[in-house]
């Protein structure tokens, strides 16, 4: 105990818990560069398919995974109130709520080529993308029971376990694309393409589930209180994860779907600006995923801290949190400034995708700033359970700024994929203003959360 920060919500508590936060989005991201970097071994229209299919699979599953991530909450909130018992209750309805919800999107896996087609997808890009998106959406019941892992154990205050969790599962998905991928003809494993990096996406997604279910079996083993798929349903609690989660699922939906369908209208342009367009958001991820560690922590902070009725640690750690952000994050974008060649040739030699890329990868630059903002304040309001705010504020920026000045920069003044990279920064700087003025204010601390939304009979607590 001599070890943690003697002000509460300090930077220094801050960094304590991020940092294994920012490594897990951190090998995130390599699993997406990995992904990138094989599928480029085949070619641009496949690389260009994949990106292009991970960006509308993720719009379909965006609003399930939103809405769970509120999980994370609630044990925070339940942690600080001195409740272990109630912060394992809230993750076995979080595991109820996500097997419910991975029946939803099973349906589209018939879909298949058609709905590319149906979207105007470049030809060449038709076949690659029908496949992985038919796979990909076959795997949801694991991404979402793993999401509620991470989360559950986020809220407890440990994102030391979520980071060895994910970085296990992550590294194993990097060796699949290597060997499923191109194939290693030495070892008899031929190339299986883009089916390749499906299945070693969900390979990889399931083993992140298992590790959670083996662990969760151990704590109670050791007579402590954790999540369970055999606890009772409680549609009490499932109605109080959906008034607070659906705002964020809805959050998290209209920001992706606004970047999905600007990705669909890249895709129809041609395989070079849907390859530069891939390229550059695989790029930035290294900025924007650490940056949502830095999010992660101020949720959990904000939510223990509201648990335990100490508002002003509540808010000094969101605070604290945003510097921080903003000191990584603008490093990132002069990063991104000074070698945008050079990390866009990584991925690929053609001299046009790499022209096309760097370009973009200026505007990507130039709104770092302010997205590390906007990423850590809406976390930190998301741990007081504010969602309907960030919700409403993130559907003004995303459909009444960066839609359609997307769609007039590209449609009217030609400009292309980097269209909606010029946007993004008018949008970024749209969505700071309110969520910085919610947070200096006092509506947010007002308890947006019931954490005991039933009676709970005492056989189920001892």
């Amino acid at each position: 105990m001599s070890r943690l920060p003697r002000r509460p919500g300090g930077p220094r508590e801050v960094f304590l818990l991020a940092w294994p936060a920012v490594v897990n989005m951190m090998s995130i991201t390599l699993m997406g560069t990995a992904d990138t970097y094989f599928v480029g071994t085949l070619g641009t229209a496949q690389q260009g398919a994949v990106g292009f299919t991970t960006t509308l699979m993720w719009s379909v599953f965006c609003f399930f995974i939103g809405t769970l991530e509120i999980v994370q909450t609630y044990v925070a909130q339940a942690t600080g109130a001195g409740s272990p018992e109630r912060a394992a209750r809230w993750g076995s309805s979080g595991l109820h709520l996500a097997l419910a919800f991975s029946v939803v999107p099973l349906p589209l896996a018939l879909a298949g080529e058609s709905l590319f087609a149906a979207l105007g997808v470049a030809p060449a890009m038709i076949p690659f993308a029908g496949t992985y998106f038919r796979i990909r959406i076959l795997g949801a019941a694991p991404i979402f029971l793993s999401r509620i892992g991470d989360g559950y154990y986020r809220g407890l205050g440990d994102t030391v376990t979520p980071m060895i969790v994910a970085g296990i599962a992550n590294v194993l998905n990097v060796i699949l694309d290597a060997l499923w991928i191109p194939g290693v003809p030495a070892l008899g494993i031929p190339s299986f393409g883009v089916e390749g990096a499906a299945w070693a996406t969900i390979v990889a997604t399931c083993v992140h589930t298992a590790i959670y279910l083996g662990l969760a079996r151990r704590r109670r083993a050791r007579g402590g209180p954790a999540p369970r798929y055999r606890d009772r349903l409680a549609p009490a609690d499932q109605r109080e994860l959906l008034r607070v989660g659906a705002p964020s699922g809805l959050h998290w939906a209209v920001d992706i779907a606004a970047w999905t369908l600007f990705t669909v209208a890249v895709a129809r342009l041609d395989e070079t600006q849907a390859a530069a367009n891939v390229i550059g958001l695989t790029i930035i991820r290294a900025s924007f995923m650490p940056g949502f560690g830095f999010s992660t922590a101020a949720q959990t902070l904000v939510g223990q801290y509201l648990g335990a009725r100490d508002v002003a640690s509540a808010r000094r750690s969101g605070w604290n949190s945003t510097w921080i952000t903003l000191g990584y994050m603008g490093g990132m974008g002069l990063l991104f400034l000074l070698f945008r060649e050079t990390l866009v040739g990584f991925f690929t030699d053609d001299p046009e995708v790499i022209r096309v890329g760097s370009r973009l990868l200026l505007w990507g630059a130039a709104f770092q700033i302010g997205d590390g903002l906007q990423l850590v304040i809406a976390g930190a309001l998301r741990g007081a359970g504010d969602t309907r705010f960030v919700m409403w504020t993130a559907l003004a920026g995303s459909w009444a700024v960066f839609a359609p000045l997307t769609f007039w920069l590209m449609i009217v003044r030609g400009m292309g994929a980097e269209a909606g990279w010029l946007a993004v920064n008018v949008w970024v700087a749209a969505l700071v203003v309110p969520l910085i003025v919610r947070f200096r204010g006092d509506a947010w601390t007002k308890g947006g959360i019931n954490l005991e939304p039933r009676p709970v009979p005492e056989a189920e607590v001892a």
